[in-house]
């Protein structure tokens, strides 16, 4: 299970040329939040600024946040500072798993250069992207509603992501690492491989997006961790609370 407690203010991230989220005209933004509607492909969304959801013009599987912010990441491919990863529990293949595997019903994708910072995006879509070193839309993610949640993150809160992403255990479809990285995040590189790394069986971390307006707590379980196991949250989560359920 992810719960997100934040706090918003309103910035906007700097034109730095860094790795970020980015909204439907492609401009680096602190966050964003969008709900794909069911029957469909258009959206609403949520940025900071906006005081309100706004309808989006764009289509989600051709254009908008989610395509640009996909697409700059891929654009990191082979460079020499940067590393990305996109995961998602169902593949578009269907390929069996191996059977002495679980992995965590979770999707979304990260993205981040060496100094500059970069993103994290969460989303509930099944099988996105169809397609790996593109955007592609999967024709699967008409029917159902489906929600995203993007954060602009800096550079050390890597450390803390692959903590909590080693608990819970994403599948990682496509990924790309710097060979400089790699010895720097030496856990990093078994995660985007999927390998199995000992871990404990919950965490919660603190994490604050790269220019400070958002604050959050992640919290992470492993399927060690029980199901059912009730926790109290009343403390740590507040204002706003994000849920993607196991």
């Amino acid at each position: 299970m992810f719960l997100f407690g934040a706090l918003f203010l309103i910035v906007r991230v700097a034109e730095t040329g860094a790795v970020s989220c980015l909204d439907d005209d492609g401009n680096p933004v602190e966050w964003f939040i969008g709900y794909k509607f069911p029957g469909g492909y258009e959206y609403a969304v949520l940025i900071p600024g906006s005081t309100s959801w706004n309808k989006s013009t764009n289509k989600i599987h051709q254009d908008g946040m989610m395509k640009n912010t996909f697409e700059a990441m891929y654009h990191l491919n082979d460079t020499p500072n940067s590393f990305y990863g996109m995961y998602n529990d169902e593949k578009p293949d269907e390929r069996l798993l191996a059977s002495r595997y679980w992995w965590g019903h979770m999707k979304g994708a990260l993205s981040f250069e060496l100094g500059k910072g970069g993103f994290w995006l969460i989303h509930s879509i099944p099988k996105l992207s169809e397609q790996t070193g593109t955007y592609k839309y999967p024709s699967t993610g008409r029917i159902y509603g489906q929600h995203f949640f993007c954060v602009s993150l800096p550079d050390t809160s890597v450390p803390q992501i692959v903590k909590q992403l080693i608990i819970a255990r994403p599948l990682f479809q496509d990924s790309y690492l710097a060979p400089k990285l790699a010895g720097l995040y030496p856990n990093l590189s078994l995660l985007l491989n999927n390998s199995l790394v000992r871990s404990t069986p919950h965490s919660i971390v603190n994490l604050s997006s790269l220019h400070g307006s958002l604050k959050m707590k992640h919290f992470s379980k492993s399927k060690a961790y029980g199901s059912g196991k009730s926790f109290s949250v009343d403390s740590v989560f507040f204002v706003f609370c994000w849920i993607s359920a196991w």
